[in-house]
C-alpha cells in the first residue's frame, strides 16, 4: 500500500510538499513548469514530467535558468513523446 495525499489547491498556492516522487502531465511548458516542480520536490526527489514532441527545446529552454540530470524514457504511446526522468533539480 503507499501514501497517496489528493490536494485540491493551485500548484502555485498550495504550501511545498517535499515529494519523494513528483509527476505532471500537460501542465505547463517545461520552462514554468520548473518552477512548480522546484517548489513541491524534495532535493533528493524525482520528477517524471511527460513531455510531447517540442520536448527537447523545452529542455533547452529550461537549462538556462534550471540545471538538471535528466534521463529521457520513450513514451509507449506516442513515437515524439517522452517521460522526463529529472533529478538533482537546482536553480542554474
Amino acid at each position: 500500500m503507499h501514501n497517496v495525499t489528493v490536494i485540491a489547491e493551485r500548484i502555485e498556492q498550495a504550501s511545498p510538499l517535499l515529494a519523494a516522487n513528483l509527476s505532471a502531465r500537460a501542465l505547463a511548458p517545461l520552462p514554468l513548469l520548473m518552477s512548480y516542480v522546484a517548489r513541491h520536490i524534495d532535493p533528493a526527489g524525482t520528477a517524471w514530467l511527460m513531455k510531447g514532441r517540442n520536448w527537447q527545446s523545452e529542455v533547452d529552454e529550461a537549462r538556462r535558468a534550471w540545471s538538471f540530470d535528466m534521463i529521457s524514457h520513450p513514451s509507449l504511446t506516442d513515437p515524439d513523446a517522452v517521460i522526463l526522468e529529472l533529478t538533482g533539480i537546482r536553480h542554474a
